[in-house]
C-alpha cells in the first residue's frame, strides 16, 4: 500500500513539475514583453510573434493530439495546445490579459493534475496503451470515471467547469484588443482559437465515451481505490466546479498581482 501510494506521488510530481516550471517561465515571458512593449509604445511587433507563435502551438498541439491512441501521448501533445490558450493572454499585451492567463494557468493545473491522477489509478489496475481500453470502465468504479470526465469536460473548455470560465475570460480579452487594435493577427488568433476549441472536443471526449458509451470486449479486473485518492479528486472535481459557479473569489486574490519587475 505505501509502495503504492509512493508511485503514484512521484507518478504525479514528474508530470506536474514541468508543467510548473512551464508557468512559471511563462510568467517571466510576460514581464519581460510587458517591459519592453511598454504596454504597446515599442516599435518591435512583440503581440504579432507572440500571437503567432500562440496560433502555432495550438495548431500543433491539438492536431497532433487528434492524431493519438495513446491517452498519455493525446494530454501531452493537447498541452502545448493549452500553452498557445495561454499565450493569448500575453498577446493582448495589457494587465486584463495577464490576469486572465493567471486564473487559466490555475484552472489548467488544476484540471491536468486531476486528470493525470485518474489515469494513473487506472494503470494500476490495467494496462492502457489506447483510449479503447477505458471500454466499459464507467460501469465498473463509477467514481473514477466521473472524475477524468468532469477534467476532460474541463479541459475542453466546456461548462459547468472552470475550463468554460478560463476560455471564456481568455478568448473576451482577446476580442476587446481586436476591437481596440483592428489587428488582422489578433482576429486570426480568436478564429483559429475558437476551430480548436471545437476540434478538441473530438480527442478529449474520447475517454468519457469509450468510458460510457461501449461496452468492454473483455472482463476487466477491480480499479484500485482509496479513500485519500477518492478525495483528492473529488476535492479537484468540486473546485473546478465552484471556480465556475464563483470565479470572483481567485480573480480577486489575480487582480492584485501587479507584474511590476
Amino acid at each position: 500500500m505505501h509502495s503504492s501510494k509512493l508511485n503514484h506521488h512521484c507518478y504525479l510530481l514528474h508530470h506536474y513539475l514541468p508543467l510548473r516550471d512551464f508557468l512559471a517561465g511563462l510568467t517571466i515571458l510576460a514581464k519581460f514583453v510587458l517591459a519592453i512593449q511598454l504596454f504597446g509604445q515599442s516599435g518591435f511587433p512583440w503581440q504579432a510573434i507572440i500571437a503567432v507563435i500562440s496560433i502555432i502551438s495550438i495548431l500543433i498541439g491539438n492536431l497532433s493530439a487528434l492524431a493519438q491512441t495513446n491517452p498519455k501521448r493525446m494530454l501531452a501533445y493537447s498541452s502545448v495546445a493549452q500553452a498557445g490558450f495561454l499565450l493569448i493572454g500575453v498577446a493582448v499585451l495589457g494587465m486584463e490579459g495577464l490576469h486572465f492567463m493567471l486564473f487559466y494557468s490555475t484552472v489548467f493545473l488544476l484540471m491536468n493534475f486531476l486528470a493525470f491522477s485518474v489515469l494513473h489509478q487506472y494503470e494500476e489496475s490495467i494496462e492502457i496503451n489506447s483510449v479503447t481500453a477505458f471500454s466499459g470502465l464507467g460501469r465498473l468504479s463509477f467514481f473514477p470515471a466521473f472524475a477524468i470526465l468532469i477534467s476532460m469536460i474541463a479541459l475542453t473548455g466546456l461548462p459547468p467547469t472552470a475550463g468554460f470560465t478560463a476560455k471564456l475570460l481568455i478568448f473576451s480579452s482577446l476580442w476587446s484588443t481586436y476591437q481596440e487594435t483592428q489587428s488582422t493577427i489578433l482576429l486570426a488568433l480568436f478564429i483559429i482559437g475558437l476551430m480548436n476549441t471545437v476540434i478538441s472536443l473530438f480527442f478529449y471526449l474520447k475517454i468519457p465515451y469509450f468510458l460510457f458509451m461501449k461496452e468492454s470486449a473483455q472482463p476487466a479486473g477491480t480499479i484500485k481505490n482509496s479513500v485519500a485518492r477518492n478525495l483528492l479528486h473529488g476535492i479537484l472535481v468540486v473546485t473546478l466546479i465552484y471556480l465556475f459557479l464563483q470565479p470572483g473569489g481567485l480573480m480577486g486574490w489575480i487582480n492584485r498581482i501587479t507584474f511590476v519587475l
